[in-house]
């Protein structure tokens, strides 16, 4: 583009005509276009933040393989950080031992799960992302065109919106309550009311480097 040729530590700048002005290209290098939104996942525990990396305590997120026609879905550790130890686990097991252990604290009462504790979390993580991301920005003024100063700020975006997005879920999921029997009836519930059960009662679930469900510890919320 510039007409310059590098091969090692070798730099002619004069290699072949220019397609474009320097300044120009570096122009055109400051612009990004937003990624936009993710889909929203139809992942059980997606986004709700309660499974979380056992070894730094970051919120787990949902991830994918394919090999062939076969697609295995599962929750890890965010590739965003330096855990030194990276966990990762099927998301049918995750979500079946959560599942369980929501059906098993509410001991199959029949009754209304509150999530006023949950929103009220949310809305405190909200404004944590918040200003993270405000001082961020502050911070990396005049910096937009570093790559690790611009990676930051995408990430804390992403923060943002997660926990924005969060704070939505369970505000329309407390109106109207949920009132169900969890043990008899949770098959039958639909994905929202669900995870509106699962936020109701649980604070986390601790996932823990090794193999099978029994490294997943759920903590009720209150404990």
């Amino acid at each position: 583009m510039l007409g310059e040729l590098r091969f090692g530590a070798a730099f002619n700048p004069d290699a072949h005509p220019a397609i474009v002005e320097p300044r120009t290209w570096q122009a055109v290098q400051r612009m990004r276009s937003p990624r936009g939104r993710r889909p929203k996942s139809e992942r059980l525990l997606a986004r709700l933040g309660v499974l979380r990396c056992g070894t730094c305590g970051a919120r787990m997120v949902v991830g994918s393989r394919t090999h062939g026609e076969q697609r295995w879905e599962h929750y890890r550790c965010p590739p965003i950080g330096d855990c030194p130890r990276r966990v990762t686990i099927s998301a049918e097991v995750a979500e079946r031992v959560v599942s369980d252990a929501v059906r098993e604290l509410l001991g199959g009462i029949s009754g209304t799960a509150s999530v006023v504790d949950g929103i009220s979390d949310a809305e405190r993580d909200l404004e944590r992302a918040e200003q993270e991301l405000d001082a961020a920005v502050e911070a990396f003024s005049g910096l937009e065109d570093v790559a690790s100063a611009r990676e930051r700020l995408l990430s804390l975006r992403d923060e943002r919106d997660r926990a924005r997005d969060r704070l939505a879920e369970l505000q329309a999921a407390s109106v109207p309550a949920v009132t169900v029997s969890a043990s008899g009836d949770w098959d039958a519930l639909t994905l929202d009311e669900q995870r509106a059960l699962i936020r109701a009662v649980v604070e986390r679930a601790d996932v823990v480097p090794g193999r099978g469900a029994d490294r997943i510890t759920v903590h009720p919320r209150g404990e």
